[in-house]
């Protein structure tokens, strides 16, 4: 039973901090265009505070150029880049050559997503591919111009929207990770029995 209760208390430890999505957008048909992305962060009037980190991003064939942040933004791509949501509008903006596809993965952090007060808006992430003219967005039919939105609710669930040239590979579930636990539980009685 101590076995159990560990392997139960390390995986909320695992699991327990942030929401991780890994995300590719293929970019083929804007091969060699060049543009700009928008990945934005914005809270509703009382989200509770949170972070969407971009981690691991790789291009195949894409050129990236000056970045520029507004509001609660740090780094640029393809390094680690976090844009809080404690201003109204959080955004980095930066130009592109696109290649054929990337990749990144999208952590949510944060007492949003740890400790949620129960108020009634959440925060959004999204991602928009712009023509170099600042004319069109690319790859989007939402109204918004955005390739993929990401909504945090108030809850520390999340909701998405994606235009299909954006595609979401699944993580291992925690109920997977849930189910491995129980699963060496009995193994591990099994042996001492």
């Amino acid at each position: 039973m101590k076995f159990l209760a560990t392997a139960f208390l390390s995986l909320a430890a695992l699991s327990a901090g942030t929401i991780d999505r890994f995300f590719t957008v293929d970019t083929s048909s804007l091969a060699g265009m060049s543009g700009f992305l928008s990945l934005q962060f914005n809270p509703g009037f009382d989200a509770d505070p949170a972070v969407a980190s971009i981690l691991s991003f790789a291009s195949t064939g894409a050129t990236l150029g000056a970045a520029t942040p507004t509001g609660d933004v740090t780094g640029s791509l393809p390094m680690t880049v976090a844009i809080g949501n404690t201003a109204a509008f959080n955004e980095l903006f930066q130009s592109i050559v696109f290649g054929t596809s990337f990749e990144f993965v999208l952590s949510l952090s944060g007492p949003a997503v740890d400790t949620p007060t129960g108020a009634i808006t959440g925060s959004t992430f999204s991602l928009s591919l712009i023509d170099s003219a600042l004319t069109s967005f690319l790859l989007s039919d939402d109204p918004s111009g955005a390739a993929l939105i990401v909504d945090l609710f108030p809850d520390a669930s999340i909701g998405m929207l994606r235009a299909p040239a954006v595609n979401y590979v699944p993580e291992p579930s925690t109920g997977l990770l849930a189910l491995g636990a129980v699963a060496a539980f009995f193994v591990a009685r099994r042996l001492h029995a």
